[in-house]
């Protein structure tokens, strides 16, 4: 065998071998299921007003991060939330803002779906059932 070939396979092998115990830079972060896009954020037809919800999912330095969107006629207000996510279990807090919807929302994430419920700071609970989609905005 040539040895510059088989330098060459040898060179090869090992940074294989490297890429296999390390799993690359890119595999060092893996994709949870509570990071996406649920929602069912749409405009009435009769009255054009919007209803639904909308939550978006993302991991970051920090955990995992969601944008919550509630639409009760009007877009509603934007929020930023901390994610708590343990394998298909995700909770948070919809904190006191400017509009009576705050409280936690707790729930389970499969591939298709997001449900859950959201119990209010005033002991009103609504279920939540959110399909895994694009965002109503995209």
């Amino acid at each position: 065998m040539n040895p510059h070939l088989t330098k060459f396979f040898l060179a090869a092998t090992a940074a294989l071998g490297l890429l296999a115990t390390t799993g690359g830079a890119e595999a060092a972060v893996t994709k949870s299921l509570c990071v996406g896009t649920f929602s069912n954020l749409a405009i009435n037809p009769v009255g054009g007003e919007f209803t639904g919800m909308e939550i978006r999912v993302a991991q970051t330095d920090i955990g995992y991060r969601a944008t919550v969107q509630i639409a009760e006629g009007g877009a509603g207000i934007l929020l930023l939330v901390d994610v708590e996510c343990d394998g298909n279990e995700m909770s948070f807090h919809l904190p006191a803002t400017n509009t009576d919807v705050h409280g936690k929302f707790t729930g389970t994430v499969s591939k298709q779906n997001l449900k859950g419920d959201i119990s209010f700071d005033d002991k009103r609970t609504d279920r939540v059932f959110l399909l895994r989609r694009k965002s109503y905005w995209d």
